[in-house]
């Protein structure tokens, strides 16, 4: 087993058993307010938006590849009751005039997250199929893409990732109320929190990814046709929310680093590179809002870094995701409470 995963290892497991002193320390419920008995509903809508960067080194931006899906946002709602929750989300069609310009994208697109006052897990699971280079336009020394965008319907992008984040004062910060609105925070209060997470990802195509008029930059991967990335880290954060009546702001901000694993081909010739990267491990989240106890409302923003780094190529995945949320909290209907009981997830 590779050293560094041991570290890596070994620095989540201290942290954890560190962070276990901290928070029974801390059993002040006067912070956090819980809704266990509740039933919560909340119709939401979301606004995604993904890129991949691939820029040679010691280039201008000009240079660089950065391609997009041209993926729907979705509108849809989530409900939960105790161990009963679901959610359903519609994509939103394209406009002709969008699809004509940027490409028409096959996407799969699924977001889990199961939350817990001190312990969250997210799952983030994407692959599309057709993208576009939105930098296009600005390809040096060529006119064809100057009033069109470069688009590789064949370009297939997947990516998966695990977030294990762990909250080390739990009982005076709420990270499920300032970006799940599964609690409320009463009090403005912070913690540090702690992240670990494993990814994949794969880029292919067809034939060569970068396009034609900027090939001259990547002199050892101009013929690049996939790229894979296996990656793993472990980072410390802090979480902070403000309150003011019941209104609130919060913020979270991980640091850490990330150990790659890298396998490419190019011109068909497979190549594996194992590395220890000093790679920033970079995951931002904030959110604003209404909180009472019985209605909810704000706007939640999650933004991701994944940094690449092989060949002449310095890269880097990211998404964004805006949630625009209202809801409601109200007693459960009897049926509902003795459907849950019988409920084969209830713990």
């Amino acid at each position: 087993m590779n050293r560094t995963f041991l570290y890596q290892l070994f620095f989540l497991w201290s942290m954890l058993l560190a962070g276990v002193e901290v928070g029974a320390q801390d059993g002040d419920s006067y912070y956090v307010q819980e809704y266990e008995e509740k039933v919560y509903f909340s119709p939401k809508y979301l606004f995604k938006h993904s890129t991949i960067r691939l820029r040679p080194v010691g280039r201008v931006l000009e240079w660089q590849s950065k391609f997009h899906p041209n993926s729907p946002n979705s509108l849809g709602f989530q409900f939960r009751y105790k161990s009963i929750s679901f959610g359903v989300g519609i994509p939103i069609p394209k406009s002709a005039a969008k699809t004509e310009k940027f490409g028409t994208t096959k996407s799969i697109d699924i977001n889990l997250k199961v939350a817990q006052p001190r312990t969250i897990f997210e799952l983030y699971l994407k692959n599309y199929k057709g993208m576009v280079d939105l930098n296009s336009p600005n390809y040096p020394m060529d006119e064809q893409f100057d009033k069109i965008y470069y688009q590789r319907p064949d370009l297939n992008f997947f990516y998966i990732k695990g977030n294990f984040i762990y909250v080390l004062q739990s009982k005076k910060y709420s990270y499920r109320a300032a970006f799940t609105f599964l609690e409320r925070q009463k009090q403005s209060a912070g913690a540090p929190l702690l992240i670990g997470n494993v990814s994949f990802v794969r880029l292919k195509a067809d034939s060569a990814i970068i396009a034609t008029p900027i090939r001259e930059a990547y002199p050892q991967s101009a013929g690049l046709t996939q790229l894979d990335v296996l990656d793993s880290g472990v980072g410390a954060g802090y979480g902070y929310t403000y309150v003011y009546d019941q209104f609130f702001a919060s913020a979270a901000l991980f640091l850490g680093i990330d150990y790659q694993n890298n396998r490419y081909l190019i011109d068909k010739d497979l190549k594996k590179k194992n590395q220890v990267n000093a790679v920033p491990l970079l995951d931002l989240r904030a959110s604003l809002g209404y909180h009472s106890d019985k209605y909810f409302a704000g706007i939640v923003a999650t933004s991701d870094y994944n940094l690449i780094r092989f060949e002449e190529i310095k890269g880097r995945f990211n998404y964004f995701v805006v949630a625009l949320r209202i809801g409601i909290r109200f007693a459960a209907p009897k049926g509902l409470e003795k459907l849950e009981e019988k409920s084969p997830f209830k713990l």
